[in-house]
């Protein structure tokens, strides 16, 4: 019988068929947060010496998405795929 499965924050997920491989699932606002959270951890930072390959853009970019991710959690969709393709650009 297929149930309601509700992520850690309190968010339904909808309904899924239980098994015995279900794991933790999380909604797409969680997994957005820590995927923003790896790919900024991961990032070089002001004292990296990586931080001379960035571009002026990306040394300005990157303290700015920071200071907000640390402020309020979260950043705009457009600040997001950027955030992608430099990490992207980073690992290849």
């Amino acid at each position: 019988m297929p149930e309601t499965e509700y992520c850690a924050c309190g968010r339904s997920l909808g309904t899924y068929q239980a098994n015995l491989f279900d794991t933790q699932k999380k909604c797409t606002e969680c997994l957005t947060k820590e995927r923003c959270h790896m790919i900024l951890s991961t990032l070089p930072a002001e004292d990296d010496w990586e931080w001379e390959r960035l571009s002026e853009f990306e040394q300005t970019f990157l303290p700015s998405v920071r200071q907000q991710f640390a402020r309020k959690g979260s950043l705009s969709e457009k600040q997001y795929l950027i955030l992608e393709r430099l990490w992207e650009k980073a690992n290849r």
